[in-house]
């Protein structure tokens, strides 16, 4: 039985509503179904807030583990602390569940299921990994950073109530001090990446690297390269391009890194165009992003 298989077998009685892309952007998305099969593979979104917006005290982390396992299938991971001091006291103190909050590994929870509905059709949401922490909440799911945008606000809202705190998100946001957010999709890009590249790389891929050096990355026989050299072709093909971003705040002195990536993991399908793009952007600037990466191919080719 798949993990999907095995997902459905959970009842879930959450049902969300997630709108479906109107105006410009959903012609964007139209077009890049329909000429470059692009498939949205994984979103994630990452809260974080003044800790002062929880009681963590007031946590009744029992109780809050059982909820998300009803609610949403989620299973609980017991972190490393809780587990040391399993193994060691032979049973839990809650004080633990607070230190575990606050640590760098958070609380982990995965293999989550959720309904919801978009126009009338009632579709199936796997959650890979909700991370609960003292500071921010880390949603990642099989979709879009929108669904997880929402699923963020609920399972948000449970953790409040558990508090006996306001779970409206409109009080909730206002301790927001920012939100991150990481796309990864599927799509062909019509024609063979390299072709991203100036001329005059190109021209050194296919003259020196493919050409000239190209067998001397081979496994060379002891009797030498040029007893053996015709009886290889050399391809060179894209396996991943990174491009990393950095921003600097001039007023606070803090520094953040993120990288845009294309990726060709699939031996199978290197060089045909099939890539795999990952970006630090929402689902709807992703979308946009990929949208002007083709257009720009479109006129250098034209």
């Amino acid at each position: 039985m798949s993990d999907f298989e095995k997902l459905s077998e959970i009842k879930s009685n959450q049902k969300i509503v997630v709108d479906k892309p109107k105006g410009e952007l959903f012609k964007i998305i139209s077009k890049l179904q329909n000429d470059h099969k692009i498939e949205n593979v994984f979103g994630q979104v990452r809260c974080n807030f003044d800790p002062l917006a929880y009681r963590s005290e007031a946590i009744d982390f029992p109780r809050l583990i059982e909820d998300l396992k009803n609610k949403y299938g989620l299973a609980f991971e017991t972190p490393k602390i809780i587990k040391m001091a399993m193994e060691r006291d032979k049973g839990i103190d809650v004080k633990l569940f607070h230190d575990a909050l606050e640590s760098p590994e958070g609380l982990e929870f995965k293999h989550g299921l959720i309904q919801y509905e978009q126009e009338g059709d009632l579709n199936e949401l796997i959650l890979r990994r909700v991370n609960l922490h003292s500071q921010n909440i880390t949603i990642a799911l099989d979709g879009s950073t929108d669904e997880a945008e929402i699923i963020l606000q609920k399972i948000t809202a449970d953790v409040l109530d558990n508090q006996g705190l306001n779970s409206a998100w409109s009080v909730f946001k206002r301790h927001i001090g920012g939100m991150n957010y990481l796309t990864t999709t599927n799509l062909d890009l019509g024609t063979d990446p390299l072709v991203m590249f100036s001329e005059q790389m190109k021209s050194y891929i296919h003259d020196k690297v493919e050409g000239q050096y190209g067998n001397h990355m081979a496994n060379i026989p002891m009797h030498g390269v040029d007893n053996y050299q015709g009886d290889f072709i050399f391809k060179c093909s894209l396996d991943s391009i990174a491009f990393n971003i950095s921003i600097f705040d001039k007023k606070s002195g803090s520094q953040d890194n993120f990288e845009f990536r294309l990726d060709s993991s699939d031996r199978r399908l290197r060089g045909t165009g099939y890539l795999t793009i990952t970006s630090r952007l929402k689902y709807e600037d992703h979308m946009r992003a990929i949208n002007d990466l083709i257009q720009s191919l479109e006129c250098h080719n034209n």
